[in-house]
């Protein structure tokens, strides 16, 4: 049978908060068991939430177990992980959250940064959560959906335990929490050096030593003059990358790609008129005014 019925809320987080209330206790009443408190539009602040939240809490039952309170937020500012975490610690019983953070616009409220939140800045350990993991699923959605994750992600992203300052892959080598909080075998990580035009020798000769073996049997000996001169070449080889236009390629190839996974007006009437065996229209201009 059905164990629950949930009724969701549409851009409550602009409604008055005496009519959320009221229509959420009318659809209670009615035999509804969760309440979805969305924010459509992505516009919640921690404010809002410390608003809000309390007050449905305390008037709809949900702290004594008579209703579930399930937080959906979007992250159109960013703060979907926070306003959510604000959420549950207020009673919200059910966090709505999307692998990788996909969803529409800017996407929903991130699993990765929202469980991670919880663990290292709070404390709170989710029983059973498989944390290593958070990493493998990300490359799962991302072969999946077509969709790769920005370098810069919080918590998963490329960049996130990637190195390549000289001052803090010297500090890295000394000891990862200088400059790195999150362990990242924690989350399925791998930290790695990045060898470009900020590097500096520590790294370069951390990983010489590493091959030392590989590099003595071809007769190269190690030296300081050696990581000063990789060092150079290193430096040279990422500012032709820049003068050849390989970072700007690889840019245009990403947003192509990305297009791709959808299609366009033009392509969509071209897929009206193959399903309707209509002639293809001759003329390239807009097939429709963009008056009105």
């Amino acid at each position: 049978g059905i164990e629950q019925i949930e009724f969701a809320a549409e851009d409550a987080s602009r409604s008055d908060l005496d009519y959320a209330i009221e229509w959420a206790n009318a659809c209670q009443l009615a035999g509804g068991t969760r309440f979805c408190f969305s924010d459509t539009c992505g516009v919640f602040t921690p404010e809002g939430v410390d608003h809000y939240f309390p007050a449905i809490v305390d008037t709809l039952g949900v702290r004594d177990g008579k209703l579930d309170l399930t937080a959906h937020f979007h992250n159109d500012f960013g703060l979907g992980a926070i306003n959510t975490v604000r959420a549950v610690m207020h009673g919200a019983t059910h966090p709505s959250l999307t692998a990788n953070g996909i969803g529409e616009r800017a996407g929903n409220t991130s699993l990765h940064q929202f469980v991670m939140v919880l663990k290292e800045l709070y404390g709170v350990t989710l029983p059973g959560f498989k944390y290593a993991r958070l990493q493998e699923l990300r490359n799962a959605v991302e072969r999946a959906s077509g969709i790769p994750i920005q370098p810069h992600e919080p918590i998963i992203g490329e960049g996130v335990f990637s190195h390549e300052s000289g001052l803090h892959t010297a500090a890295i080598l000394v000891h990862p929490a200088i400059y790195q909080f999150i362990h990242e075998q924690d989350v399925g990580g791998t930290q790695r050096f990045v060898f470009g035009k900020h590097s500096g020798g520590s790294a370069i000769e951390e990983v010489l030593k590493k091959h030392e073996r590989l590099l003595a049997a071809q007769g190269v000996v190690l030296s300081e003059d050696l990581v000063k001169q990789t060092l150079e070449r290193i430096k040279e080889l990422r500012e032709s990358q820049i003068d050849t236009g390989f970072s700007r390629r690889a840019v245009e190839d990403y947003y192509s790609n990305y297009q791709k996974l959808g299609i366009d007006e033009a392509a969509l009437i071209e897929l009206v008129l193959e399903i309707t065996k209509a002639p293809t229209p001759v003329s390239t201009e807009e097939p429709f005014s963009q008056e009105g």
